[in-house]
Protein backbone atom coordinates (compact mmCIF):
# COMPACT_ATOMS: atom_id res chain seq x y z
CA UNK A 1 0.00 0.00 0.00
CA UNK A 2 2.63 2.86 0.99
CA UNK A 3 4.64 1.39 -2.36
CA UNK A 4 1.29 2.35 -4.31
CA UNK A 5 0.95 5.74 -2.60
CA UNK A 6 4.61 6.65 -3.52
CA UNK A 7 4.12 5.96 -6.81
CA UNK A 8 0.52 8.28 -7.01
CA UNK A 9 2.46 11.48 -5.21
CA UNK A 10 5.22 10.69 -7.70
CA UNK A 11 2.99 10.65 -10.43
CA UNK A 12 0.93 13.54 -9.15
CA UNK A 13 3.57 15.99 -9.18
CA UNK A 14 4.80 15.23 -12.46
CA UNK A 15 5.66 18.18 -14.38
CA UNK A 16 3.58 18.66 -17.89
CA UNK A 17 4.96 18.57 -21.13
CA UNK A 18 4.41 22.29 -22.24
CA UNK A 19 6.54 23.41 -18.63
CA UNK A 20 9.40 21.69 -20.21
CA UNK A 21 8.69 22.99 -23.12
CA UNK A 22 8.69 26.62 -22.25
CA UNK A 23 11.70 26.36 -19.68
CA UNK A 24 13.54 24.96 -22.39
CA UNK A 25 13.17 27.06 -25.24
CA UNK A 26 12.17 30.20 -23.94
CA UNK A 27 15.89 31.73 -24.00
CA UNK A 28 15.55 31.20 -27.44
CA UNK A 29 13.83 34.50 -27.95
CA UNK A 30 16.28 36.44 -25.64
CA UNK A 31 19.46 35.60 -26.57
CA UNK A 32 19.76 36.70 -29.93
CA UNK A 33 18.13 40.01 -29.37
CA UNK A 34 21.48 40.55 -27.70
CA UNK A 35 22.91 41.17 -31.00
CA UNK A 36 20.05 43.78 -31.93
CA UNK A 37 20.88 45.82 -29.23
CA UNK A 38 22.26 49.21 -30.16
CA UNK A 39 26.17 49.20 -31.80
CA UNK A 40 24.88 45.51 -33.11
CA UNK A 41 25.74 47.08 -37.03
CA UNK A 42 28.98 48.04 -35.90
CA UNK A 43 29.75 44.44 -34.37
CA UNK A 44 28.26 42.65 -37.27
CA UNK A 45 29.93 44.42 -39.56
CA UNK A 46 33.61 43.50 -40.68
CA UNK A 47 36.73 45.04 -38.80
CA UNK A 48 37.54 48.47 -40.14
CA UNK A 49 34.73 48.45 -42.99
CA UNK A 50 31.19 50.40 -42.96
CA UNK A 51 27.72 48.49 -43.59
CA UNK A 52 26.72 48.46 -47.42
CA UNK A 53 23.83 48.55 -49.16
CA UNK A 54 21.36 45.13 -49.57
CA UNK A 55 23.56 42.46 -51.37
CA UNK A 56 21.54 39.51 -50.94
CA UNK A 57 24.25 36.40 -49.90
CA UNK A 58 23.26 32.10 -49.48
CA UNK A 59 23.55 31.07 -46.25
CA UNK A 60 23.99 27.51 -46.31
CA UNK A 61 24.58 25.22 -43.10
CA UNK A 62 24.85 20.90 -43.92
CA UNK A 63 24.73 20.67 -40.15
CA UNK A 64 21.38 22.06 -39.41
CA UNK A 65 20.11 20.86 -43.07
CA UNK A 66 18.91 24.38 -44.48
CA UNK A 67 19.34 27.18 -46.88
CA UNK A 68 18.60 30.81 -46.84
CA UNK A 69 19.47 34.44 -48.53
CA UNK A 70 20.37 37.26 -46.49
CA UNK A 71 20.73 40.76 -47.09
CA UNK A 72 24.61 40.47 -46.44
CA UNK A 73 26.89 38.36 -45.65
CA UNK A 74 26.34 36.58 -42.60
CA UNK A 75 28.65 36.64 -39.76
CA UNK A 76 28.92 33.12 -37.29
CA UNK A 77 27.84 34.26 -33.80
CA UNK A 78 27.73 31.14 -32.15
CA UNK A 79 30.04 30.71 -28.79
CA UNK A 80 32.89 28.16 -28.30
CA UNK A 81 30.97 25.89 -25.96
CA UNK A 82 28.08 25.61 -28.19
CA UNK A 83 29.80 24.86 -31.40
CA UNK A 84 31.80 22.10 -29.73
CA UNK A 85 28.50 20.59 -28.29
CA UNK A 86 26.70 21.02 -31.70
CA UNK A 87 23.38 22.17 -30.10
CA UNK A 88 23.22 25.99 -31.43
CA UNK A 89 23.94 27.98 -34.10
CA UNK A 90 23.47 31.82 -34.47
CA UNK A 91 24.58 33.88 -37.46
CA UNK A 92 24.46 37.55 -37.87
CA UNK A 93 24.12 40.01 -40.95
CA UNK A 94 23.89 43.77 -40.72
CA UNK A 95 23.21 46.19 -43.75
CA UNK A 96 22.79 49.70 -44.07
CA UNK A 97 19.13 50.11 -42.24
CA UNK A 98 18.56 46.96 -41.07
CA UNK A 99 19.98 43.51 -39.39
CA UNK A 100 19.02 40.09 -39.30
CA UNK A 101 20.01 36.83 -36.75
CA UNK A 102 19.08 33.28 -37.49
CA UNK A 103 19.02 31.42 -34.77
CA UNK A 104 19.04 27.08 -35.12
CA UNK A 105 18.07 25.44 -31.52
CA UNK A 106 17.80 21.90 -31.15
CA UNK A 107 14.63 20.42 -29.84
CA UNK A 108 13.93 17.46 -27.42
CA UNK A 109 12.02 15.70 -30.08
CA UNK A 110 9.43 14.66 -27.94
CA UNK A 111 8.60 18.27 -27.30
CA UNK A 112 8.59 19.33 -30.75
CA UNK A 113 6.25 16.51 -31.84
CA UNK A 114 4.33 17.37 -28.95
CA UNK A 115 3.83 20.54 -27.78
CA UNK A 116 5.37 22.00 -30.88
CA UNK A 117 2.79 25.21 -30.41
CA UNK A 118 3.46 26.15 -27.16
CA UNK A 119 7.51 25.88 -27.85
CA UNK A 120 6.87 28.91 -30.48
CA UNK A 121 4.57 30.95 -28.53
CA UNK A 122 7.26 30.72 -25.43
CA UNK A 123 10.04 31.90 -27.65
CA UNK A 124 7.80 34.35 -29.72
CA UNK A 125 7.10 35.82 -26.00
CA UNK A 126 10.16 36.17 -25.32
CA UNK A 127 11.57 37.89 -27.75
CA UNK A 128 8.94 40.80 -27.47
CA UNK A 129 9.20 40.75 -23.89
CA UNK A 130 13.05 41.36 -24.48
CA UNK A 131 12.40 43.95 -26.44
CA UNK A 132 9.80 45.58 -24.57
CA UNK A 133 7.78 47.13 -27.82
CA UNK A 134 4.92 46.87 -29.12
CA UNK A 135 3.19 43.68 -30.87
CA UNK A 136 1.56 45.01 -34.11
CA UNK A 137 0.82 41.61 -35.57
CA UNK A 138 1.54 37.62 -35.26
CA UNK A 139 0.02 34.70 -37.32
CA UNK A 140 0.27 31.06 -37.78
CA UNK A 141 1.75 30.11 -40.84
CA UNK A 142 2.96 26.09 -42.26
CA UNK A 143 5.95 25.36 -43.48
CA UNK A 144 7.28 22.48 -45.89
CA UNK A 145 10.09 20.39 -44.16
CA UNK A 146 11.19 17.02 -44.32
CA UNK A 147 8.09 16.05 -42.09
CA UNK A 148 5.71 17.18 -44.77
CA UNK A 149 4.93 20.65 -42.96
CA UNK A 150 5.90 22.23 -39.74
CA UNK A 151 4.26 24.08 -37.54
CA UNK A 152 5.38 27.98 -37.51
CA UNK A 153 4.84 31.50 -35.99
CA UNK A 154 5.43 35.25 -37.92
CA UNK A 155 5.58 38.48 -35.91
CA UNK A 156 5.77 41.91 -36.04
CA UNK A 157 6.39 44.47 -33.44
CA UNK A 158 8.27 48.24 -32.86
CA UNK A 159 10.53 48.38 -30.02
CA UNK A 160 11.22 50.33 -27.39
CA UNK A 161 14.33 52.20 -29.87
CA UNK A 162 11.32 52.87 -32.83
CA UNK A 163 12.92 50.05 -35.16
CA UNK A 164 10.47 47.80 -36.49
CA UNK A 165 11.25 44.03 -35.96
CA UNK A 166 9.57 40.78 -37.95
CA UNK A 167 9.97 37.25 -36.51
CA UNK A 168 9.59 34.10 -38.00
CA UNK A 169 9.93 30.39 -35.79
CA UNK A 170 9.38 26.96 -37.09
CA UNK A 171 9.66 24.12 -35.31
CA UNK A 172 10.45 20.78 -36.72
CA UNK A 173 10.81 17.47 -35.45
CA UNK A 174 14.27 18.17 -33.75
CA UNK A 175 15.12 21.93 -34.20
CA UNK A 176 13.70 25.34 -34.08
CA UNK A 177 14.54 27.74 -36.33
CA UNK A 178 13.97 31.42 -35.52
CA UNK A 179 14.79 34.79 -38.33
CA UNK A 180 15.11 37.75 -36.51
CA UNK A 181 14.68 41.23 -38.66
CA UNK A 182 15.38 44.79 -37.94
CA UNK A 183 14.65 47.32 -40.15
CA UNK A 184 14.12 51.41 -40.30
CA UNK A 185 11.46 51.65 -43.11
CA UNK A 186 8.27 51.06 -42.84
CA UNK A 187 8.20 48.26 -44.95
CA UNK A 188 9.60 44.12 -44.54
CA UNK A 189 10.14 43.20 -48.20
CA UNK A 190 13.83 41.96 -47.40
CA UNK A 191 11.95 40.21 -44.16
CA UNK A 192 9.70 38.56 -46.76
CA UNK A 193 12.34 37.63 -49.52
CA UNK A 194 14.25 35.97 -46.44
CA UNK A 195 11.22 33.99 -45.85
CA UNK A 196 10.65 33.12 -49.21
CA UNK A 197 13.78 32.06 -49.89
CA UNK A 198 14.44 29.42 -47.01
CA UNK A 199 14.03 26.04 -47.61
CA UNK A 200 15.08 22.78 -46.03
CA UNK A 201 17.44 20.67 -47.75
Amino acid sequence: MKNKAKKAARKSFRVPAWAWAVGALAVMGVVPWLLLSPGTERSTAPSGSSLGPVQWTPLVSQQHGFRISLPAPARNQTPPVDIAREIDSTWAAAYQGGTVVLKVARCPEKLCTQVPDTILESASKSAREELGGTLLSEKRVEVPCPHGTCPGLEFQVTSSQGWRVSGWLVATHTRVFQLLSTQQSGTDEHFRKMVESFTFL
